[in-house]
This record gives C-alpha cells, structure tokens and sequence, in this order.
C-alpha cells in the first residue's frame, strides 16, 4: 500500500535487529505496549512524533493514537513479528506527519516496543507526498487547505534533502493558502511559516528570513 490516503500506511515488514530499526531516523521516540494494548511507558521524543501530549498517552489504549498508526500496531501486534520502517502518514491539528514505525514483540506475549521516528529526506517520502497531495487535488481542488498541508509537508521534505529551488514556490504558495484559512496564530499556519523561514536561512536567504521571523514574532 502507498500513502494514497492518510489513512494508509506502507513499508516493509521485513525483521531487523534494535539497531537497524533505528537507523536512518532523524530523532526516535519509544512506546511500550502491554499485554492489554495500553501505553505504559513513553518517551518525550515519541509524544514529540506523535504532537500528543505525554500525559494523554500514559496508561491509553492504542485508540489515543492516530488512527492510522492504531491500525499498524494492531495489526503488529496480532502478527506477533517485528515490523520494519513502515511509513504511515498521521494528520494533527498542526498538520500531516510522515512516521517511520518499528515493532519490537516483547517475550511471552508481555507487549511489545514502539519505535518512532521522523525522516522526511529519503526518496520514498518525497514519492509518498506527492502521491498523497495528487489525491487530495483530485478530491478538494488545487486550492484546498487540504492541498497545502501536503504540499507543505513536500516543500519542507524537499528543504531538507537541499532542493532550495524546488521547495521554495511549495513552501509559499502553501503558506499563503494556510494563513488565509486558519489565520496568523494558528499552529498550522505556524508551522507553515517556520519551514519557509528555515529555507531562506539555509539557501542563503537572510533578510527574506528575518521578514519572516518578524512576522511570526508579531503573532505570539
């Protein structure tokens, strides 16, 4: 399956050791789920991933995560198999998330262990994106709001790989159209314009930047 839709998830579901499922990620967050599918432990780096604040994750059910990565972990958990970098688009009040997921069973059935981890850079990501933003065109329009977290998202993908000329009308355009929608303050909006103020700061951009930084300083 592809990122076709925020509810989908894809990826391999190949076994790997601690340290390869670790590898690659920007930073990774860990979860543990017992037995009874409840969240016993979390770490600030997965609540991070997760933009779930870690006192509502503690002692939950798998219902307080994002769907689709409900949907992952329970399938996950009836395989009883390591899961491997499957990659699942997850959808907040702040916007769209591409997570990196790893399972780890626990022995005898105890649980098992959740790794997390964001990387927005590989080429997979960027195929994901632009696969996930042609949907929602084709169901809300170019203008959509919809449209523009994606092609936010895209944009700040793209950033990060040093694509400066590429992401940079994504990351404008997208902006304009989520400020319009959610106003200044939002946290959507925010978001939308720190990406295109780290942008301006690594292509080389400074005074674009500071406008920018301005900008965002006047709304807080």
């Amino acid at each position: 399956m592809s990122l076709r839709d925020s509810n989908d998830e894809t990826g391999d579901r190949a076994g790997a050791s601690p340290a390869g499922l670790l590898q690659g990620f920007s930073f990774c967050g860990v979860l543990v789920i017992d037995s009874r599918k409840r969240i016993v432990a979390c770490t600030p780096e997965a609540a991070k991933c997760l933009q779930i604040k870690p006192r509502r994750l503690l002692k939950a059910t798998l219902d307080a995560l994002p769907a689709p990565l409900a949907k992952c972990l329970r399938r996950a958990t009836a395989a009883r198999k390591p899961l491997s970098k499957r990659q699942v688009l997850v959808e907040s009040d702040c916007g769209q998330t591409v997570l990196h997921v790893s399972t780890l069973p626990l022995p005898s059935r105890a649980g098992m262990v959740v790794l997390l981890g964001q990387s927005s850079t590989t080429p997979e990501a960027e195929q994901n994106l632009r696969a996930a933003m042609a949907l929602k065109i084709t169901r809300y329009g170019p203008d959509h709001w919809e449209v523009a977290t994606t092609k936010n998202l895209l944009g700040a993908c793209l950033s990060d790989a040093g694509k400066y000329k590429a992401a940079e009308p994504l990351l404008t355009a997208s902006y304009a159209v989520i400020k319009k929608q959610f106003g200044p303050q939002h946290d959507r909006t925010r978001r939308a314009v720190s990406r295109l103020i780290t942008l301006y700061e690594k292509s080389g951009k400074k005074e674009k930047a500071a406008a920018l930084r301005a900008e965002l300083g006047s709304t807080q």
